[in-house]
């Protein structure tokens, strides 16, 4: 590939000293010693920082989450992977995780200064607009004027260098949204072949660096990986890696006459778009997966939902007793009726709790086209923060009941049933209210951002009317007022 730009120095010497000092500080240390590009954006990403300090807001700022991004990236490239994952015997013996040591140990020195360049600058979208950071982030790159351009070669990168960046940045949360469901498999049409077609001549090296930018940034946004997260990450990227390789020489022999180990020049790379006919190929063989693991989507939302809407009860120490109880009920009670017996609180929607998610589209009723349908709503509720909410009012109510002494109050009660079917029905109505836009493989995302906002005592409301506390007819009404307030959008390539 044809590169441009003098080399002046070497990123990758640019962070040695987070070994010594940590990533506290590094992004303002960055733009005070060099002439660093986007400066102004990174900027406000600071000043946003100190304004949220001065006013003591809770939770973590973009600032600091940046740079625990950087610091994970670090340790992944220097191998230190205790300090990314925390992993149990099993695990650390898995082939998953033989294939991340695989990885990293095929990077060079150019490449790691390329991947923590990217974590530095991977969430820059942020400053523009939160829901779209990652398209927007991108786009900032790419479309970098002279200055900004000439300042990224001066930090050793070269033109290719950037539009990869940019490729990373736009897709650097998919793995991560996709192992909780927010998104599907078939959002990754657009990962596979990106618009720029820089990446279609180094897939292999792009997968691999996008695995490692989702790593940090999960990492930097939870803390510690655990066993379950990595597996499940680990696992979707085999997943799209096989899609990939199913159809990528097919795609690349059609769009070049060649075959992908003959050397092609940077005027063919630039020339040749993806027909429309590989697209359709590419989105059959997403659409297939995607419809295969419908169910394990929805699990993944609940759990999602689930572990941080008990997270926030547990902060609010409204949840331990309850917890205990439960824990207590469910051991005890050995009932036919039960979906699973002996599944503790905290083991609910694991891998393999799925149980009560195929229960309740049986339940539902649901046919071939919603599985279809629901493939094609590649985008839910950006970082799930409305399924959270419902999950957190439907535990509210049991732990209520639990105080009154009614907890179990029925041998087939299965609070995970209760749950999985709410989730079902809302997203049984969302299909349907929308799932004519899906038609012609069109990809939608659906957004929830006007009921977040709503008042929060008419949000609490609106949510026991939801989940069916309130009785039928009301959780037939809130589930039309959802319909009419819904943010649709088309996503494009």
């Amino acid at each position: 590939m044809g590169k441009t730009g003098m080399r002046k120095t070497d990123f990758r010497d640019l962070v040695e000293p987070l070994k010594k000092t940590g990533t506290e500080g590094f992004m303002e240390r960055f733009l005070a010693d060099f002439d660093a590009p986007h400066k102004d954006i990174l900027n406000r990403i600071i000043e946003s920082h100190h304004k949220a300090k001065a006013e003591s807001r809770n939770g973590k700022t973009d600032l600091e989450h940046i740079q625990e991004v950087v610091g994970y990236m670090n340790k992944l490239l220097d191998k230190r992977f205790k300090d990314v994952l925390v992993l149990d015997s099993k695990s650390r013996k898995s082939d998953e995780y033989g294939n991340l040591e695989e990885i990293v140990g095929n990077l060079d020195r150019e490449a790691d200064g390329l991947l923590l360049c990217t974590a530095l600058y991977h969430d820059i979208g942020k400053a523009i607009i939160r829901p779209r950071h990652g398209p927007e982030g991108a786009d900032i790159i790419k479309d970098s004027d002279s200055e900004d351009r000439e300042r990224f070669f001066n930090l050793g990168f070269y033109r290719s260098d950037i539009y990869l960046m940019s490729d990373l940045i736009r897709f650097h949360d998919y793995l991560a949204m996709v192992g909780t469901g927010e998104t599907s498999y078939l959002t990754f049409t657009e990962v596979l072949h990106p618009v720029t077609n820089i990446s279609l001549n180094n897939e292999e090296k792009f997968l691999s660096y996008l695995l490692l930018l989702n790593l940090a940034d999960i990492a930097g946004t939870i803390g510690k990986i655990r066993s379950e997260h990595f597996t499940r990450l680990m696992r979707d990227f085999k997943l799209i890696k096989k899609a990939h390789n199913d159809i990528s020489r097919k795609v690349y022999e059609d769009i070049f006459k060649k075959k992908p180990e003959e050397e092609i020049s940077e005027s063919e790379l630039h020339g040749k778009t993806v027909s429309a006919r590989d697209l359709v190929d590419v989105i059959s063989e997403l659409k297939r997966l995607t419809e295969n693991t419908t169910s394990e989507r929805l699990r993944r939302i609940l759990r999602a939902g689930f572990e941080t809407s008990v997270g926030r009860l547990r902060v609010q120490n409204q949840i331990q007793v309850y917890e205990k109880s439960i824990d207590k009920e469910y051991v005890t009670k050995k009932n036919s009726g039960q979906y699973q017996v002996a599944k503790k609180f905290k083991e609910w929607f694991v891998n393999d709790d799925i149980a009560p998610v195929i229960a309740s589209l049986h339940g539902l009723n649901v046919g071939q086209e919603f599985y279809t349908r629901f493939a094609f709503i590649c985008k839910l509720d950006y970082e799930l923060g409305f399924i959270t909410e419902l999950c957190e009012e439907r535990l509210k109510i049991e732990i209520e009941k639990s105080k009154k002494g009614s907890l179990g109050r029925s041998s087939g009660h299965d609070l995970r049933r209760d749950l999985a079917l709410c989730l079902v029905k809302l997203i049984d109505t969302l299909v349907r209210q929308f799932g004519v836009f899906t038609l012609n493989n069109t990809r939608i995302g659906l957004g929830f951002e006007r009921i977040t906002q709503m008042d929060q005592v008419y949000k609490e409301r609106f949510l026991r009317r939801l989940i069916g506390a309130d009785g039928g007819f009301k959780e037939a009404e809130a589930l039309t007022k959802l319909r009419n307030s819904i943010n649709l959008w088309v996503i494009t390539p």
